[in-house]
């Protein structure tokens, strides 16, 4: 039967005594033609099929949704799905009611490709309404509610240009504050920021999670809010511009719990101070801003009383040239450009005359004056070209005229002699530099000289020591071949153009002569005897005692570049091959001859 039928009944955690019924349906059904216009049905009845609606638009709270792939929504295949919270879903506006409490509205197939979607799901275990009526979903986000407010009653619709101060509370003014300004931190997921102390007011904005907020609670209707100065607001970004914004403390008016915390006294002094640091920046800000424009005001000033000063400034400037009696004459003037834009140089004493360059305010000319047509002009000398890059030979400087007002102001005495002096000064510093520069230049030309005769030295003992052993190896070679060809018994004569080896500076070599007795028995002249190998461990070598060892290894030529680099034992014994052929310079096979015989004991 459906003699009075209730959408939600007593154990549904959607009904609550003093809320009221749900806003989503009317109050209570008790008329079966009421119940099917609204397309709600009990379980006993049996599905008609979808009643002619207006199509409804519900907002995903949770962002978990129970569908229906069917038509009959009587059917036990139910899915589960994710959906974004706050996605849009378009229905028919068709409701049922199931046999566990849940009610499903049918989806518009045109957008959907499932049938039924679940409105509120207590049988499903969900503490919250799956789906939220669009105009609703404003008051349940930031944290899940276990029922909504009764929604009201529309009101008459009011012109477009009014604003709707009829929606706040009369009394809202009388709100009392519980406290001194203090911080608070959001803990929902998001809040709303209204314009008065009531959940029905207009919306200001939102504010995410973990935001900290400043401002001073209130009560008001037995309600905690914070309020926010319209100052706060407007550094929260909020549409608000002249009105303070109201923000819910505590959810329990909505079926929501705690919206925002206070912070402990050490988060409050911290943020405390980050205030008084901002409020620092931003003074100091708005202060340089302030000095900004002063000095911006002050030069505009002193530029409109310098173009009112420039009638009197050009007569007094062809007044000074006249008392100074310097023109048309052969005396040099100081004068400095004092026009805001650049002086032109040109070629010649006219204003139609190629430019050549230009002179910025303050740059200090000299140059004789010279009257054309009325105009006085500076002549600059080559020199004066010279020194100011101004391209040419010669050039000409226009000192005032009618059009272009002053341009250059002729230096007083004092002022030409300041310059001069300082002028000197910069000249006899460029001269000290230079004579310092010339000095650099000629010592370093010397240590080239120097290093080039080294080098030269360097390479004719070189030469030296390399003819020394050639001719010592030669001779050898020529006392074996005479020892191999004597008769048995006899003695070789001693070859007459054998020339004695060339010792090594500073070492004395036996001389060859011992060859003779074995070469008169018939027998091969042994070699030169070399040079013994230094005594002792390497490590206690000094330079003298390496290049002892170079020689016994038949190295002359090289012993220079160890002597050069005061190579001693402990130095050798960490020099790798690698080093030996990159930094002494020697080939790989005399480096690799040089390590193994080190290494010998």
């Amino acid at each position: 039967s459906l003699e009075g039928p209730m959408l939600f009944d007593a154990a549904s955690p959607f009904y609550q005594d003093d809320a009221g019924p749900s806003p989503f349906y009317q109050d209570k059904v008790e008329d079966p033609v009421k119940l099917s216009y609204m397309g709600v049905f009990n379980e006993e009845a049996s599905f008609k099929g979808p009643s002619p609606h207006e199509p409804r638009f519900y907002r995903v709270v949770l962002g978990t949704l129970f569908v229906k792939p069917f038509e009959d929504p009587q059917a036990e295949k139910i899915l589960k799905v994710n959906m974004a919270p706050g996605t849009t879903v378009r229905t028919t506006g068709n409701l049922w009611r199931g046999k566990h409490g849940n009610v499903w509205a049918e989806l518009d197939r045109k957008y959907q490709e499932w049938r039924w979607v679940c409105v509120l799901g207590p049988g499903f275990g969900m503490a919250s309404p799956l789906l939220a009526p669009e105009e609703e979903y404003g008051l349940i986000i930031g944290a899940p509610r276990r029922r909504i407010p009764r929604r009201k009653v529309q009101k008459e619709e009011k012109p477009v240009d009014e604003e709707p101060d009829d929606e706040l509370p009369d009394d809202f003014e009388s709100a009392k504050p519980t406290g001194s300004e203090v911080h608070f931190q959001v803990m929902a997921n998001s809040i709303a920021i209204r314009k008065a102390p009531c959940t029905s007011a207009p919306s200001l904005g939102g504010l995410g999670k973990d935001k900290i907020l400043f401002g001073k609670p209130y009560s008001f209707s037995d309600n905690p809010w914070l309020r926010i100065d319209s100052e706060e607001c407007k550094k929260l970004f909020l549409d608000s511009t002249t009105c303070d914004g109201w923000v819910l403390i505590h959810g329990s008016c909505l079926g929501m719990g705690q919206l925002l915390r206070k912070l402990s006294p050490e988060e409050e002094t911290e943020q405390m101070e980050l205030r008084k640091a901002a409020a620092a920046a931003a003074l100091e800000a708005e202060r340089k801003a302030l000095e900004s424009e002063r000095k911006a005001i002050e030069q505009a000033r002193q530029e409109a009383k310098a173009q009112a000063a420039l009638p009197d400034a050009t007569q007094a400037a062809a007044g000074a040239l006249v008392e100074a009696n310097i023109a048309d004459s052969n005396t040099v003037a100081f004068f400095e450009v004092v026009s805001n834009d650049p002086a032109l140089a040109r070629s010649e004493p006219s204003t139609s005359a190629a430019s050549l360059g230009s002179l910025a305010r303050g740059k200090i000319i000299s140059g004789t004056v010279r009257t054309v047509e009325g105009s006085s002009w500076v002549c600059l000398a080559e020199a004066e070209c010279r020194r100011l890059l101004v391209k040419g030979a010669e050039g000409w400087v226009l000192v005032h005229s009618a059009p272009a007002g002053l341009q250059l102001r002729m230096l007083t005495k004092e002022e030409e002699r300041t310059y001069l002096h300082a002028q000197n000064e910069i000249e006899k510093e460029r001269a000290h530099m230079e004579a310092v520069k010339r000095e650099a230049e000629e010592q370093r030309q010397a240590l080239q000289r120097e290093k080039a005769e080294f080098e030269a030295k360097k390479q004719a003992a070189e030469q030296a020591a390399a003819a020394a052993a050639t001719a010592a190896a030669a001779a050898a070679s020529a006392s074996a071949e005479a020892a191999l060809s004597a008769p048995a018994g006899g003695i070789a004569p001693a070859p007459a153009a054998a020339a004695a080896p060339t010792q090594p500076a500073g070492r004395e070599q036996p001389a060859p002569a011992a060859a003779a007795p074995a070469a008169a028995e018939g027998l091969a002249a042994p070699p030169a005897p070399k040079v013994a190998r230094p005594p002792g461990d390497v490590k206690s070598w000094g330079v003298d005692e390496v290049i002892t060892f170079i020689e016994s290894l038949e190295l002359w030529k090289y012993t220079e570049k160890f002597r050069e680099n005061a190579v001693d034992g402990e130095y050798l014994l960490e020099l790798s091959e690698a080093d030996l052929i990159e930094e002494v310079g020697l080939p790989k096979l005399s480096a690799r001859k040089i390590i193994k015989k080190r290494d010998q004991p």
